[in-house]
Formats: structure tokens, sequence, C-alpha cells
């Protein structure tokens, strides 16, 4: 193997270990993390959403995917699961025949 060959390999080498850790580190910006029953939670930090229907469980579900959508769009599908978020809070209200729900919880994967 020639030196170039040899500084070429060694480039891509350090590229392949040193390009997942970025994206790894930027998942989350500058947001500490911490081990949370079996999980990777984000310290200090919740997302939310809110969502409205005709009962209780449409609302939710419309709230979930607000939690989803603007949590993937910020950290990547692996953090955006309303199931593994810690710290939720649910509030519900009821106005005439329309459920609201606002809801709130840290980010885990």
């Amino acid at each position: 193997m020639t030196v170039r060959q040899l500084c070429v390999s060694g480039a891509a080498l350090a590229l392949l270990v040193a390009v997942p850790a970025a994206v790894n580190a930027q998942d989350t910006g500058s947001h500490s993390l911490r081990r949370e029953g079996g999980r990777q939670c984000i310290v200090g930090h919740y997302h939310g959403g809110a969502g409205e229907g005709g009962t209780k469980g449409v609302a939710m579900v419309m709230a979930i995917k607000t939690f989803v959508d603007t949590t993937e769009a910020e950290y990547g599908a692996a953090w955006a699961k309303w199931a593994k978020a810690a710290d939720k809070d649910i509030k519900y209200t009821k106005t005439g025949d329309v459920w609201s729900v606002a809801i709130k919880g840290r980010p885990c994967r």
C-alpha cells in the first residue's frame, strides 16, 4: 500500500468514527441527558402537544401527533415517542361537545 493510499484509508476511517459521534451529539443540541428506567431522557426540557376532538381519545391522538411531529423535527424519530416520554402531564378540558387536551413530557429514547 502506498503512502497516499494509507492516508486516504486513514481519513476515511476517521470520518466513519467521527461522523456518527457528531450526529449523536447533535441529536439533542446542548441538552443534558440522563438514564431513567432503561431510557435515555433529556433533562429539564419539555415538549408539548395539543389536540381537540369530539372525544377525549380523539383529542389525545391529535395532541400526541403534535408532540411526535415537533419532537421528531427537532431531535429525530428515536426521541419522538410519547409512550417513552418522562414526567408526562395531561390536562383535559371540555367546552360544549369539544374535548381539548394539552400534554407535555420530556423526550426519551
